[in-house]
């Protein structure tokens, strides 16, 4: 009798003992699991997420600043600010605020506009994983100083350039091959346009890829097919 009193008493102790390993157990995986919450509660926390996103905003701008003295801006040492919900920027002159649209010129858009591009890519490359490529396409940034020279202009005379309008489109490649450069080959920078090799040539990274003068871009036999 007292044997199986022992033996009762034994395999009581046990399955207490038992039973404490693994509450401890389920303890620690708890405690591993609320960790883990806390974490992705700090992930999607809408302040944190307003911080990433302002670090982001100040660090693109900033950027900006710095590459607008380069080109043809009236005001190269203005800050700007990038205006998310409206997809535009505004140039900071003292007490004024004064958005893209109300400062007007074609040279100001051309140049704000590339400085704020190359900013968003020299932002995603500094970081270890986006989605975003490393292309830029502009459409005939010249046309802005040389609007003479459209898509329908097929002549084939000189056309004579005025001295400080070339001095303003060769800023705007100059700074398409410098961040090419920076970028170490993961950054391609496409440009359409009119002006003749004398406004752009001799420019660091800047390579003719294709001239469709008198030829267009679309072969004309790619129509005659249908």
């Amino acid at each position: 009798m007292d044997r199986v009193v022992r033996r009762t008493r034994f395999n009581g102790r046990k399955c207490a003992r038992r039973g404490t390993d693994q509450s401890a157990d389920l303890r620690q995986e708890i405690d591993a699991l609320k960790a883990q919450i806390a974490e992705l509660q700090r992930k999607v926390s809408e302040t944190e997420i307003a911080r990433k996103l302002r670090n982001a905003v100040d660090s693109i701008e900033a950027t900006t600043g710095r590459l607008i003295p380069h080109l043809d801006a009236e005001w190269p040492d203005a800050p700007v600010r990038l205006m998310i919900p409206d997809l535009t920027v505004k140039v900071i002159r003292g007490t004024r605020d004064d958005y893209l649209w109300e400062i007007g010129s074609g040279a100001n858009w051309l140049a704000y506009h590339v400085a704020l591009t190359l900013a968003l890519q020299v932002f995603f490359l500094d970081l270890p994983h986006h989605p975003v490529p490393g292309l830029l396409i502009y459409d005939q940034p010249s046309q802005v100083y040389f609007p003479r020279r459209t898509a329908g202009d097929t002549g084939a005379d000189p056309v004579t350039w005025r001295d400080d309008d070339v001095v303003a489109v060769r800023k705007v490649f100059a700074l398409l091959g410098e961040q090419v450069t920076a970028a170490r080959d993961r950054l391609q920078v496409i440009v359409l346009d009119h002006a003749d090799e004398d406004v752009w040539g001799d420019l660091p990274n800047v390579i003719l890829a294709e001239e469709w003068r008198d030829r267009a871009l679309v072969p004309f036999d790619w129509l005659e097919e249908e």
